[in-house]
């Protein structure tokens, strides 16, 4: 089938579920390509196959508790949601491509996310499959699901019961796609939103593959731990191509961590390593969806794994070499602070109190998307590395404050990044390329202001919006020794800037 809508020129959205191709042309193993094999339902027992007799999308879920299945809201239709018979079987155990040999269950009621809307640019798709009995029997078990940082060079892989390639996505047996995270700045151009929230998180698979993509639900899984960061959405890809490529698609992944809030409101409890519902069979899964950001770790890595766009080669171009600090800038920025140079001084040196500029200061996001100007830099004036910045800032779009991190050595090697959501209404800290911690559950209104304290101390940055921490992380002992700012896009002004060093002599 086309696609349903097209974002921008020469970006094509295909909803994985809407052009499922059948059971009967399932192709031999060989035909995928590299970095795509068959495997045993033990590597990944807890993925599920739902067959939908009410429109055909079948797609991939994964069990979360016995009786809990999450998986896309887009296989469904929306007469399925909420029903007592929606028509959906769910097949387990199985490992062959005739999906034979596994159990089959029931289910019972089908909640999809509440702004859930089958259109562009099918935000939060994400719906809760709940089983009209227990998810049991040798070979099933509940998935364990990361929450904390990623590291940016992290492996990963999706498992899926469905291929998609050019002639559409069609059952397969049990598959496991090599897949690393790119096309990110694509993603912020057709996902302005959920991509720079981290509701969304951005995928290309190895250029080998014979193959674009997985099928919808199928889950994203780090390689290190088999633990789930989040389940298949959809492909953009090139409209200028006929068909979807590996080269040419960047698979979207609907997020966890960003829907316990809809986990909750749906009677799905998860602390620590543990999710459950009341009607969870008298026992806990093993889900461990709130794993604490601070026992979470990052790679040191600074490869650059940003892939190639899927738009025309000028406009590729363009993108490429204008990326925000997200993407490929985060080598550029750090290697050009590195040298020494790009960086301004703040008006005082190493005081206990002082104005980290004069009166107030614009920032503009110049030639893309929250595009930094390294010659804004500031350098942090403090000798012991703990201080408290407060600034006021006014802007129309989400707004963004960088800091340069040193290692005892001096190398630049990592940045730590607050968005304030002005605009989206949700703040986050992110560190490195494609890490994104998870949010607390109250975010802040949506407003074009507000007063923000960023305290680094003991090797923890605090992140307040007025008297309230909206979120922290552990970002060990490296050096903070710049700040830098920018809009998302257009301008947006600080002001009342003060710096308050920590720890120094005579503070």
């Amino acid at each position: 089938m086309p696609s349903l809508n097209i974002y921008k020129s020469n970006i094509k959205t295909l909803l994985l579920g809407f052009i499922f191709a059948g059971f009967n042309s399932v192709k031999a193993q060989s035909d995928f390509g590299s970095g795509v094999s068959n495997v045993n339902i033990s590597k990944a027992p807890y993925v599920v196959y739902l067959v939908n007799s009410e429109n055909s999308r079948n797609c991939s879920g994964v069990v979360i508790t016995p009786t809990t299945i999450i998986t896309s809201a887009h296989c469904f239709n929306s007469n399925q949601f909420e029903t007592d018979s929606p028509k959906v079987s769910i097949m387990t155990n199985s490992n062959d491509a005739t999906i034979s040999g596994g159990n089959t269950y029931s289910a019972q009621t089908i909640i999809p996310h509440p702004k859930w809307i089958l259109q562009s640019p099918y935000e939060n798709d994400i719906a809760i499959v709940k089983t009209s009995s227990c998810i049991t029997g040798n070979g099933v078990a509940p998935a364990e699901i990361y929450t904390g940082l990623f590291s940016q060079d992290e492996n990963l892989s999706q498992y899926a019961y469905g291929i998609t390639d050019k002639n559409g996505t069609k059952y397969s047996g049990l598959q496991e796609i090599q897949t690393v995270f790119g096309g990110y700045s694509t993603c912020t151009i057709s996902h302005s939103v959920s991509a720079i929230s981290g509701d969304i998180v951005c995928t290309k698979i190895n250029p080998k593959a014979n193959i674009c993509f997985g099928d919808s639900g199928g889950p994203l899984v780090r390689a290190i731990d088999g633990n789930v960061i989040g389940i298949a959405s959809q492909v953009l890809t090139d409209t200028s191509q006929k068909n979807c490529t590996a080269e040419n698609s960047i698979g979207i992944f609907t997020r966890f961590t960003n829907f316990m809030d809809f986990f909750i409101a749906n009677d799905i409890i998860c602390t620590n390593s543990t999710c459950k519902t009341s009607d969870d069979c008298g026992a806990a899964s093993s889900s461990s969806i709130l794993s604490h950001p601070e026992s979470s770790t990052t790679g040191d890595s600074d490869t650059d794994i940003h892939m190639t766009f899927i738009e025309d080669s000028e406009s590729s171009t363009a993108l490429e070499s204008t990326a925000s600090a997200d993407s490929k800038d985060s080598t550029d920025v750090a290697s050009t602070a590195s040298t020494g140079s790009g960086n301004k001084d703040s008006s005082v040196a190493s005081a206990c109190t002082t104005s980290l500029f004069s009166g107030s200061k614009t920032f503009t996001s110049a030639g893309g998307y929250k595009k930094y100007n390294l010659d804004n830099a500031i350098s942090v004036p403090c000798k012991e590395n703990a201080f408290e910045l407060t600034f006021d800032v006014a802007s129309s779009s989400d707004f963004y404050a960088q800091m340069l991190l040193k290692n005892s050595s001096g190398t630049a090697k990592k940045m730590i990044e607050t968005q304030i959501g002005l605009s989206s209404g949700r703040n986050f800290i992110t560190k490195g390329t494609y890490s994104i911690n998870k949010r607390q559950a109250g975010s802040s209104s949506e407003s074009t202001s507000e007063s923000v304290s960023l305290i680094y101390t003991n090797g923890l940055l605090y992140f307040r919006a007025g008297t309230q921490i909206l979120m922290y992380t552990n970002v060990a002992a490296d050096f903070v020794s710049s700040f830098n700012f920018i809009p998302f896009s257009g301008s947006g002004t600080i002001s009342n800037a003060v710096l308050k060093c920590i720890n120094d002599k005579g503070c």
